[in-house]
């Protein structure tokens, strides 16, 4: 990714946050809570596979504001992930493929802000049933070609490569 995409990237980023800090209904900032999830999504891929523009100046100014307006946003991105998860039960019109790329978003959004002054926040979102759902529909849906998975999507993203052992109810 260019400094050029970075920036763009993150200006994308930011647009999305000011909206969803504007105070507006939660079931109307769905498109800005997207935006932002999938500009997170994005970043996350560009991270694993270009662990430098974890320095880049930018990217450390852009984790540091923004970790300090998310507490405003968690009711949408909260949404975001309750949304994910009643697609997932009640079937979906996304593919697997779109439900993986929203369930990576959500964990690397996990690993972007867990050393942020936003931490103590990660606690409060209720993740609880999203994998066990995951689990469940990846029996029927759970496929996705080994060459439209993203090299730099980690190997702890299981939801993209579900093996027997992960498909098993947890104990």
């Amino acid at each position: 990714m260019s400094r050029e995409e970075l920036s763009a990237l993150l200006d994308s980023m930011r647009e999305a946050l000011e909206a969803l800090t504007s105070g507006r209904p939660v079931d109307k900032a769905e498109g800005e809570a997207d935006s932002f999830m999938a500009g997170v999504y994005r970043l996350g891929l560009e991270l694993h596979s270009n662990a430098a523009l974890r320095a880049s100046p930018e990217y450390r100014k852009f984790l540091e504001d923004s970790s300090r307006v998310l507490p405003y946003a968690m009711i949408y991105l909260e949404y975001f992930v309750d949304r994910l998860l009643t697609r997932l039960y009640h079937g979906s019109i996304l593919n697997w493929k779109a439900i993986c790329e929203k369930r990576s978003g959500v964990e690397f959004f996990f690993e972007l802000y867990r050393d942020t002054p936003f931490a103590g926040f990660l606690e409060n979102f209720e993740l609880g049933e999203l994998d066990p759902a995951l689990r469940r529909q990846a029996v029927f849906e759970g496929y996705v070609p080994p060459e439209e998975i993203p090299p730099s999507i980690p190997e702890s993203h299981w939801w993209w490569r579900p093996t027997q052992e992960d498909l098993a109810p947890a104990q």
